[in-house]
């Protein structure tokens, strides 16, 4: 209510919070058989969630530059790196060999 009398305005702001997409992150080696280092560097990361072709969490852990995948069964997976809040900051697609 831009004018004071306490009705809605035509141009009153409504909308939506833009998100801007994650960064793409680059895996290496990609494909891997174990332990992938993840780039560029994201302070502000806190988890790394590994999601399969289904859907499903195949794995969920604490960000680091390295990630070690061997326990993952081959194929291909998702790649997502979150801030605190579950924002996705990155995300890359893997193959597991």
């Amino acid at each position: 209510d831009a004018d004071g009398d306490g009705v809605g305005d035509v141009c009153d702001e409504v909308g939506i919070t833009e998100f801007t997409d994650p960064l793409q992150l680059i895996l290496h080696p990609n494909p891997s058989h174990g332990s992938v280092r993840l780039a560029p560097s994201l302070p502000e990361a806190t988890t790394v969630v590994v999601i399969d072709l289904l859907g499903a969490v195949a794995l969920r852990v604490r960000y680091a530059p390295v990630i070690d995948l061997s326990g993952l069964a081959q194929g291909t997976y998702s790649v997502l790196v979150l801030d605190r809040a579950g924002r996705p900051l990155g995300r890359a697609r893997l193959v597991r060999l």
